[in-house]
């Protein structure tokens, strides 16, 4: 266990980190130095100073939508495109001044029904894996790109793309699957996500899985992800936790979703989710996502009219 100061919830200490940048503008170099040496020992790695920025409505949306494909998610899958069209239309009506959207769908494995090159953890997908091995091609959308538009037919190009079948590996890693989507540090990355996700949008993410995460991934000697590092990788990515947005459909995390075993529980990531001004959680096994998705658009909409502009991550000393 870290000590009390370093073990609070990233939000607190994204509000020490301000007030460190406070104390620089009050007491110069050595105040910076100090601040710096309390966030890189709480584990933030490098200090990173956020420039003060204004709100203002948002322009431009990028919907990313994390799909566990394993054998236990048919129905899941089912009810969550059954929920899209509707979703997306409460979207455009109540952002009814944004017409700028991305939209991209990942797995929880490195998806076999991909192109070579982009089979990989976090790469966007563009055509479908069905029961029998056969390969459904989702594009080309619109814009030529390997993610959807508001220039796509939106209920046809989603409702392909996430059909993504239950025939994927056993070992889900929804929240790898995220950072990597985003994170642009990949080498495939260029090629199979390049300009899906923007650095003057509202980022949406929409995680939907029947199993837990944090656990390690096998043969990996690193030290095992935790909520903390996901958050962190979301941040960096926007410059703000409060220009992201993060709806989680879990198991064990709701009175309607009890399960029996931990492995099966979402408490990992209903945590990171939390962390998130923007951020709920929903259950899985509702019968209708109908009202986590109306939800969500409230929320979209809340987020959007704070949008923080000009909050790009820069490298302190």
């Amino acid at each position: 266990m870290r000590a009390p100061a370093c073990g609070g919830s990233p939000r607190l200490r994204r509000v020490a980190g301000s007030v460190t940048v406070f104390v620089v503008r009050g007491l110069g170099i050595a105040g910076w130095l100090a601040g710096s040496l309390v966030l890189a020992g709480c584990g933030r790695g490098p200090f990173w100073s956020f420039p003060e920025g204004e709100t203002r409505r948002c322009t431009a949306v990028d919907f990313l939508f994390v799909i566990d494909d394993s054998e236990s998610m048919g129905r899941h899958q089912q009810n969550l495109r059954a929920s899209f069209e509707p979703f997306i239309g409460g979207i455009e009506r109540s952002l009814e001044d944004v017409d700028d959207f991305h939209v991209g769908v990942v797995t929880t494995d490195p998806y076999r029904g991909n192109a070579e090159g982009c089979r990989e953890l976090g790469a966007l997908v563009t055509s479908t894996l069905g029961e029998h091995a056969e390969i459904e091609e989702c594009g080309p959308f619109a814009e030529g790109q390997r993610y959807m538009s508001e220039r796509d037919d939106l209920a046809r190009t989603f409702n392909c793309a996430a059909d993504v079948g239950t025939r994927g590996l056993r070992d889900e890693q929804p929240m790898r699957a995220l950072t990597r989507a985003i994170s642009r540090t990949s080498g495939w990355w260029r090629e199979c996500n390049e300009g899906f996700v923007r650095d003057d949008s509202l980022l949406v993410n929409v995680i939907i899985t029947d199993e837990a995460d944090g656990e390690q991934v096998p043969g990996d000697t690193r030290e095992p992800p935790t909520p903390e590092s996901w958050f962190t990788a979301v941040e960096r990515v926007k410059g703000t936790e409060r220009n992201a947005v993060v709806v989680s459909l879990l198991n064990g995390v709701t009175d309607d979703c009890p399960v029996t075993d931990p492995a099966f529980d979402g408490n990992n990531i209903a945590e990171f989710t939390h962390m998130f001004t923007h951020g709920f959680v929903g259950g899985i096994c509702q019968p209708d996502y109908g009202e986590v998705f109306s939800r969500a658009v409230d929320e979209i909409d809340q987020a959007c009219s704070e949008y923080v502009a000009d909050r790009t991550p820069v490298p302190g000393i």
